[in-house]
């Protein structure tokens, strides 16, 4: 579809109709988005997306469910450094190939902690899931009483510092001033400003690992730890309120490195990590 050209500003708000069309017109054709006499329209739309979003107040920005959700950082126009909201629909295909997490949440005191955990598994296509965290861990009690916890999931290169919180205890040792360094720091989900403890009543009391690919918003549904038969752990059926994930990790569909990015981790046991890979 060919644009007539606008001699003024007057003539190109003329063309307005015009270019909606074109822009939903490349947003339902997959094929034709990713083509190569497109990457220029989608440097400039990006372009665009970023000045809009710049002029806009935080608070008016919708929050849709949307795929992709650029951001005022993301200026590359091929998706590698910027941010994806992910659909309540493909929520599960984060964890579809069970990534080693960081847990982050805070006690009743608003207290903050991490751990690291790999035993999640997806129930359905639709963020729910279990996961089994014993009950020895001092994240536990937190869990239990906010019933909310943000699962981020680190790069291959934070493997060492994954060990590391793994290995102390939260009751004794501030992990989140101990490892603030090698995780890049806190924010909310989706590497939004974070402030602690939160300002607003009605905020949730969660902060996520600013220096993860991904991130989940989870909400406790269900204890089933009696049914288990469990005496050492806490199963817990959870649901997926929101998920984030940076672009370079992720296609739409799929959640796995774009080339030359950092894979994900998955764990085999006795302290020895895999990587997450396309084939």
């Amino acid at each position: 579809m060919a644009l007539e050209p606008s001699a003024d500003a007057s003539d190109l708000l003329c063309n307005l109709a015009a270019c909606e069309q074109l822009l939903t017109d490349l947003l339902n054709d997959e094929k034709l988005f990713r083509s190569d006499p497109v990457k220029q329209l989608r440097g400039l739309v990006t372009q665009l997306a970023v000045k809009l979003w710049k002029g806009k107040p935080q608070s008016e920005v919708p929050h849709g469910d949307r795929t992709r959700q650029t951001r005022p950082n993301c200026s590359d126009p091929e998706g590698t450094e910027g941010i994806c909201e992910v659909k309540a629909a493909q929520f599960s295909r984060l964890l579809y190939t069970n990534p080693v997490c960081i847990l982050s949440s805070c006690n009743e005191r608003l207290q903050r902690n991490l751990m690291t955990i790999s035993w999640l598994t997806p129930l359905d296509n639709q963020g729910r899931l279990m996961c089994s965290i014993n009950k020895r861990r001092h994240s536990a009690a937190g869990v239990l009483h906010h019933k909310t916890f943000v699962l981020n999931v680190p790069p291959a290169n934070l493997a060492e510092t994954l060990l590391a919180i793994g290995a102390c205890s939260g009751e004794s040792v501030d992990k989140v001033k101990r490892f603030s360094a090698p995780l890049g720091g806190y924010c909310r989900p989706g590497w939004k400003s974070l402030t602690w403890p939160p300002e607003q009543p009605e905020d949730l009391p969660i902060f996520a690992v600013a220096g993860c690919i991904a991130h989940l918003v989870l909400q406790l549904e269900a204890d089933v730890t009696a049914a288990s038969g469990q005496d050492a752990h806490h199963v817990l059926v959870c649901k997926t309120l929101a998920a984030y994930v940076r672009c370079s990790h992720w296609d739409g569909k799929i959640f796995c490195p774009k080339d030359r990015q950092q894979p994900y981790l998955t764990f085999f046991g006795s302290q020895t990590f895999g990587v997450v890979l396309p084939k």
